[in-house]
C-alpha cells in the first residue's frame, strides 16, 4: 500500500476499530492488535483489578462499570493512562477495542 493510500485511509475517523486494524496492519505486516494489544489491555485490567480487590467496598445487588485509558508507543507497547470511575458511555459510538 502506498502512502497516499494509507493517507486517504486516515481520512476515516482513527477511533473506528476497523480503521486502526487496517492501518497497523499495513504498517506491521501482522493483526498487531490481536496479537499484542488487546492481550496486553486484558493483562492491565485484570492486573488492577486483582490489586484493587481489597480497596473496594461490595455492595449488594450492583455492579461496577470503569473506563481504562489507554496509550499506545511507537513499539506498541500498551500503557495505562487512567482508570475512570463514571466513564461517559454515549449511545452514538460504533466501536472500541
Amino acid at each position: 500500500m502506498s502512502y497516499e493510500d494509507l493517507v486517504e485511509h486516515l481520512k476515516v475517523p482513527l477511533y473506528l476499530v476497523e480503521s486502526l486494524t487496517f492501518i497497523l496492519k499495513q504498517l506491521t505486516g501482522t493483526n498487531i492488535i490481536e496479537e499484542k494489544i488487546k492481550p496486553s489491555m486484558k493483562e492491565i485490567a485484570r492486573s488492577v483489578m486483582i490489586a484493587s480487590q481489597d480497596k473496594v467496598t461490595p455492595r449488594k445487588n450492583s455492579c461496577a462499570i470503569y473506563g481504562f485509558d489507554f496509550m499506545i508507543d511507537s513499539n506498541y507497547n500498551v500503557w495505562l493512562i487512567e482508570i475512570n470511575g463514571s466513564p461517559a458511555m454515549p449511545f452514538n459510538r460504533v466501536h472500541t477495542l
